[in-house]
């Protein structure tokens, strides 16, 4: 993983572990979704 791909996904571990759904989906939804695929994918 390259460092622009860093995403610090510690509040929504806590939202997880205190079993906040609403705060764990709103979260989730800041995180952006980006799959890079790997030299094995050309």
């Amino acid at each position: 993983m390259s460092p622009e791909a860093y995403v610090d996904h510690a509040r929504l571990v806590e939202a997880i572990r205190q079993r906040d759904g609403e705060r764990a989906a709103a979260e989730a939804s800041t995180h952006p979704f980006a799959c890079r695929l790997g030299p094995e994918a050309d």
